[in-house]
């Protein structure tokens, strides 16, 4: 019998919007090295592959879109998913990674940011130089 993706599977994984790339890619990550589908969405196809390997990445590679495709927010999908990435998986997670793991980064670096100027309140000086 083959193995199916239910619904219920993936409702641990959350909905990936503008807010929780970090969360939602690791819990994608497991469970899609839980399902073996990881490295097909973290290596392209072997150029010059036989018949049987296109036949296997292929099929894999749909299972893997499934799975990521269903833990898309409405506007996400729009932005990831278009004609190059509808039946790549590799293409499909290198996109949403180059997308939203700079944003991810550009977050941090605010909360950074707005953490030390609350505990300075604006003055970066060292603290013996305020008193």
């Amino acid at each position: 019998m083959a193995e199916r993706t239910s619904d219920k599977d993936t409702l641990n994984i959350p909905v990936l919007d503008n807010t929780n790339y970090r969360k939602w890619k690791l819990q994608v990550m497991f469970h899609l090295r839980s399902k073996d589908l990881l490295d097909f969405c973290k290596k392209p196809l072997t150029p010059g592959a036989t018949p049987t390997t296109l036949n296997k990445y292929t099929k894999a590679s749909h299972k893997a879109i499934n799975i990521i495709a269903s833990r898309l927010s409405h506007v996400v999908f729009l932005e990831v998913i278009n004609q190059e990435t509808k039946d790549n998986s590799h293409l499909l997670w290198t996109k949403i990674n180059d997308q939203y793991a700079s944003k991810s980064a550009i977050n941090r670096g605010r909360v950074w940011m707005d953490w030390i100027w609350y505990n300075h309140h604006g003055d970066l000086q060292e603290d013996e130089a305020r008193t």
